[in-house]
């Protein structure tokens, strides 16, 4: 009888626990972080369940400005003061329950973009993009980098030794005028390597094949999304630039960006992306280089053009700790009067704490914007978003099935690429 009632004493306190565990005020005590990074001379508001109170340590690395409380919950609102570290404890009735580390960064600006750029892009070596066949001269179908064992997305880097300039140089790298096997250095999954293929001559024009397909340049538009006036360094598109048939990000061998003029815009429509359309063939002057392409972005050194385009425009960086669900701009250019600010809501934040591309939801309630390309299109990619007077965000995606919506990267992942 005894052992019975223990059982049952047993699976009450148990199921009391689980049901305590999934209650919605020991999951808002769970939600609340245990470290938040702040800018020097930023706001912080933390949302806590009702009865908390919330004690300070006694240092000027922040200051408490005060809490709203209710029965339901409430706001602790902090001012960081200075850079350093600082303890915020919570507590019920005077028992602490949670203690959550604060700490203040100095305060970083950067100048804000949101101009439509042109990027002239060119690869190291030739990618490969696919293979053909070729007849020989009995007739025979045959595959040279097939037989080779090259793949679509291998980069092929040097022939004999040679450096491979572009795809005209690779194929005079190739007609040497004799069917030895030629000796290729390629790098592939960022792996380098070596392979040995033997052309064939194509008799209907005398030209000696590999069977492949390549590309060693690629152009398009996108936008700014600021410079780094410290290190003279911009980052722009919120995503790398991937080839369209292998879906990997090329690689840099040198290019630059310039300011774009937008010619038209092309709606987005529900399963249908829609697009700025744009010109940068007749700008003198180029903006920057370009010496990074990877998941984050499109980076690179800024010209004295660019400092002169964004003089004035000093913008501080909102860490991602700040972000909240809420009211928010997107800058972006649609025409010759230059970049401008239109609203959105940021709908849903992940709080992430290693650098990845999808960072929140965004949704376009802006009347002009929506009306004029129905929500976030094809070259808005780079955008900044802005939360409470900082640079918070970057456009990155939209939703291919609601046009209206979209992802946005914190600023932070891409200002963590800075050399």
């Amino acid at each position: 009888m005894k052992t019975r009632i223990k059982q049952i004493v047993g699976w009450v306190c148990a199921l009391a626990v689980v049901a305590g565990a999934n209650s919605p005020f020991v999951r808002q005590i769970f939600a609340i972080p245990d470290h938040i990074l702040i800018s020097e001379g930023q706001a912080y508001t933390l949302e806590i369940p009702g009865l908390f109170t919330a004690q300070k340590n006694d240092t000027a690395v922040t200051k408490l400005m005060g809490t709203t409380l209710s029965d339901t919950g409430g706001n602790v609102d902090l001012l960081a003061q200075q850079p350093g570290e600082d303890k915020l404890t919570l507590e019920i009735l005077g028992i602490p329950v949670k203690q959550v580390a604060l700490e203040v960064t100095p305060e970083k600006n950067v100048m804000l973009g949101g101009q439509a750029i042109g990027v002239a892009l060119y690869t190291k070596g030739a990618l490969v993009v696919g293979t053909s066949d070729i007849m020989d001269s009995y007739g025979n179908l045959r595959n040279p980098a097939n037989e080779a064992g090259l793949l679509a997305g291998d980069t092929i880097l040097s022939v004999n030794g040679q450096e491979v300039q572009n795809a005209v140089h690779l194929s005079e790298l190739i007609n040497v005028g004799n069917s030895d096997p030629l000796q290729m250095h390629i790098s592939r999954s960022g792996k380098e390597m070596d392979v040995s293929l033997t052309p064939i001559l194509d008799p209907q024009d005398s030209v000696w094949r590999l069977g492949l397909w390549v590309r060693d340049s690629t152009a398009g538009v996108g936008t700014l999304t600021y410079l780094d006036p410290a290190q003279k360094w911009y980052g722009s598109l919120g995503h790398g630039i991937a080839d369209s048939d292998t879906g990997n990000y090329l690689t840099v061998k040198n290019g630059e960006i310039y300011e774009s003029h937008v010619l038209g815009i092309q709606q987005g429509k529900v399963g249908e992306p829609g697009e700025l359309q744009g010109d940068f063939f007749d700008q003198p002057l180029a903006l920057g280089d370009i010496a990074q392409n990877n998941a984050f972005g499109l980076y690179g050194h800024s010209y004295a053009a660019l400092e002169t385009l964004l003089k004035g425009r000093s913008i501080p960086i909102g860490l991602h700790s700040t972000v909240q669900p809420g009211e928010a701009q997107i800058v972006t250019t649609l025409d010759d009067s230059g970049p401008q600010r239109y609203t959105c809501q940021i709908e849903r934040v992940t709080q992430q704490g290693t650098p990845t591309p999808k960072s929140m939801v965004l949704r376009v309630t802006d009347p002009e914007l929506l009306s004029r390309t129905g929500g976030i299109v094809q070259g808005m990619s780079g955008s900044p978003i802005i939360q409470n007077g900082c640079l918070v965000g970057v456009v990155t995606h939209v939703f291919v099935n609601d046009p209206t919506r979209g992802y946005g990267m914190f600023i932070e992942w891409m200002l963590a690429q800075e050399p």
